[in-house]
């Protein structure tokens, strides 16, 4: 598909999952309130673990692509989801320390995740 041109496929599989974020936002905006939290949450499980599974024996760069954006709408629903489910769930003194710390587990394991796994992206858009 992209032919030796790294730099174009770096972008697109970077971006990718930026734009199944934005889907999977409106998607959520929509259906949150009507199917209830805890059933966003199950339905936005099956394309993330599909995803994830279909990463794993990608047969090519389509196949790849159309899997992140597919993480991309699940990740955006569980990140609009589990605030407010949390919130609803946790008592009233704690439930600052259970966001805050929600939202900081988040950030580091996006920052643990993606950093090494860009690395070796990297390394091997390099050897192309």
């Amino acid at each position: 598909m992209f032919d030796g041109r790294v730099n174009r496929a770096e972008f697109f599989f970077q971006q990718i999952l930026p734009l199944g974020m934005l889907l999977g936002s409106m998607i959520t905006f929509k259906f949150a309130d009507r199917l209830g939290r805890a059933t966003m949450l199950e339905l936005a499980a099956i394309p993330y673990v599909l995803g994830w599974l279909f990463v794993g024996v990608a047969f090519g760069q389509v196949m790849l692509l159309v899997c992140r954006y597919c993480l991309g709408v699940a990740m955006s629903v569980f990140s609009i989801v589990v605030p407010i489910l949390l919130a609803e769930l946790s008592e009233d003194d704690s439930r600052g320390r259970v966001l805050t710390t929600s939202q900081l587990i988040h950030m580091l394991r996006g920052r643990m995740v993606y950093t090494p796994v860009l690395r070796v992206l990297e390394h091997m858009l390099s050897e192309l």
